[in-house]
């Protein structure tokens, strides 16, 4: 018997898309009223009512992708950016020379022992902060996995939020 394999990932994706597709030729349009609750939208769950259903087609399905990609221009060009960044990075060996200076530093100066974990929580907590809850603040977290093994502290992932 032939192991399965799953198909490719754009076929799986467009799979998706055709079924959401589908969807809206079954489901029947509706909508949620909106307000501001300490300066956040939030849908009131009593207001909903119907409205004109907008099935998609073939075109509208084809046109999905390009459409997404458009609209989040701005952010696939920030991921790719900082990706590659930190592929130089890699390549160039500098983030592992800069662990191994953090874990030397760490094993001579008790100083550095005792202030080094709390001076990496806190960068995470910044870089949490300035990022407003987004996965932008991912990037520090291939520097603190092999930090935190180089000191002793395996754990992942490298940081909980609270």
């Amino acid at each position: 018997m032939k192991p399965f394999k799953l198909p490719h990932t754009f076929v799986l994706l467009f799979a998706i898309l055709a079924l959401i597709a589908g969807a809206t030729w079954l489901v029947p349009g509706g909508r949620y009223e909106t307000h501001l609750v300490n300066g956040r939208q939030v849908i009131d769950p009593a207001s909903f009512h119907a409205v004109a259903s907008a099935p998609q087609g073939l075109p509208q399905l084809l046109m999905a992708p390009i459409k997404g990609f458009s609209e989040a221009a701005l952010i696939i060009g920030f991921v790719l950016i900082v990706g590659g960044a930190f592929h130089v990075l890699q390549r160039t060996e500098a983030i592992d020379a800069l662990i191994r200076a953090i874990a030397r530093a760490h094993h001579r100066s008790p100083v550095m022992r005792v202030a080094l974990i709390p001076l990496c929580a806190q960068l995470a907590r910044c870089t949490r902060r300035s990022a407003a809850h987004s996965n932008d603040s991912l990037p520090p977290s291939p520097v603190a996995t092999p930090s935190t093994a180089n000191l002793g502290r395996v754990a992942w992932p490298p940081c909980t939020w609270p």
